[in-house]
């Protein structure tokens, strides 16, 4: 196992791993390292945590020491500096009648290198460009093209949703985006509504993308022909990938017809091809279920068998992790009353999954436990409502008449009742009633 820290030296940038060595360093210290552009000041974003030697891919270089005052001063004025230096740089830009926008300027820790982004329709011959601000600036100087998603980045913006671009406040990395993730989602194909400030499809639609993928896997397509477990037929008219539920045209006597909505578990279809989306692969069903377990122990109930639960927190799980990576905050407004009114369930569902191997790593806050306590409630409610009383039936008048009572107690309560024996009144005994509720 390895030592490991995460810094990032931009308030979205990258996130690299330093080796923090005898240095007690937490998230929020600032540190100065080594890297291949030099000296650089960084903020600490992932405390000091041990990972496997495999995870890491190159030798660690160390963090050299912990930032000072002056290194704050001297990274306020190197901000100064390179508002100064993209001006000129812009002047210099028209004075040479370069087709390529400016986007930023950005100076290296040491002042060794002043680096230029920029974004262009094509090549563009800067050399000219670069011996003037080399003779200006006295560093070396770099000029970088970049793409619109990487200007959008740098820039920032508000997106159609009100908040802050994603990828200018939390995405460190940009990910794969594609239309089918937009119709997985059942989002309307409209280029306006499902493209960013940049033009291209939307960073977002990646978000819940695994989630709804996983869901749609487990449901019938419209118009196909299915049947309920009680050989009820019909044809799919919607879905309801969230409630996973389906909108079955029921048909009836003559040319009538009737809508009626079923629960997937209520249905008999094929489904369609099995989803296995990247974090499935690693194992993520086998850590819910051993979760599972540890809970059905804590709690007596057996959720382990309750499939509805197994798949909604698998579910769940794919955006939580994905928000844990980029250390995005969700507010829960429930878990105020989940902790007042079922303190003793959010205690226990932490105790099940805090030792999950894939939230190890991670700090997570009561308002996160607080949605797979709300898992854990709805399947435990569930449970209570499918347990069937277990009764013992007596008749007065004899056994005969003990067997009709049965039959008929099977026939209107079959749902909540389990009868264990059916006596006489004379055949009531301690050891008969000691099983029975």
């Amino acid at each position: 196992m390895t030592k490991i820290i995460g810094v990032r030296f931009r308030e979205v940038g990258k996130i690299y791993y330093f080796a923090p060595g005898e240095l007690d360093i937490k998230v929020g210290d600032k540190v100065i390292v080594e890297t291949s552009r030099g000296l650089e000041y960084g903020n600490v974003v992932l405390g000091s945590r041990e990972v496997s030697d495999e995870s890491i891919s190159s030798p660690l270089k160390s963090v050299i020491r912990m930032a000072n005052a002056e290194d704050r001063k001297l990274v306020d004025e190197n901000r100064r500096r390179e508002g100064e230096a993209f001006k000129i740089c812009k002047a210099k830009i028209m004075e040479h009648a370069l087709d390529m926008k400016l986007i930023s300027a950005e100076y290296t820790f040491d002042r060794v290198k002043l680096l230029f982004y920029f974004t262009a329709e094509g090549r563009v011959d800067f050399r000219e460009l670069v011996k003037d601000l080399a003779s200006i600036f006295k560093v070396r100087i770099e000029l970088r093209q970049v793409g619109v998603r990487d200007e959008t980045k740098i820039v920032g913006g508000i997106g159609s949703c009100g908040r802050p671009l994603c990828c200018h406040s939390y995405l460190s990395d940009f990910v794969p985006v594609s239309i089918k993730m937009a119709k997985e989602q059942n989002l309307s194909l409209n280029p306006q509504k499902i493209s960013g400030v940049c033009g291209r499809l939307m960073c977002c639609l990646k978000n819940e993308a695994d989630t709804y993928a996983y869901l749609n896997a487990n449901l019938p397509k419209e118009n196909d022909r299915i049947s309920t477990k009680q050989g009820v037929q019909g044809v799919v008219s919607s879905v309801n990938i969230l409630r996973q539920t389906v909108k079955l045209l029921v048909d009836k006597d003559g040319d009538e017809k009737e809508l009626a909505e079923y629960h997937i578990s209520e249905l008999k279809f094929k489904a369609r091809k099995q989803y296995r989306a990247a974090e499935l692969e690693d194992g993520l069903e086998e850590e819910v279920e051993s979760c599972l377990q540890t809970l059905s122990q804590l709690t007596g109930l057996e959720l382990l068998k309750d499939r509805q639960l197994f798949k909604g927190i698998v579910a769940h799980l794919l955006p939580l992790r994905t928000r844990l990576e980029h250390q995005i905050q969700l507010a829960n407004p429930l878990v105020a009353d989940i902790k007042r009114d079922y303190i003793e369930v959010f205690e226990l569902t932490k105790q099940a999954f805090a030792s999950m191997p894939t939230l190890l790593a991670y700090s997570i806050s009561d308002d996160e436990w607080a949605y797979l306590t709300l898992h854990v409630l709805a399947a435990i409610e569930r449970y209570e409502g499918q347990k069937k009383l277990r009764v013992l039936v007596v008749c007065a008048t004899g056994i005969g008449s003990a067997l009709m009572l049965r039959n008929r107690l099977e026939k209107e309560f079959a749902t909540s009742l389990e009868i264990a024996d059916v006596v006489s009144y004379y055949e009531v005994t301690e050891e008969r009633l000691r099983d029975v509720d």
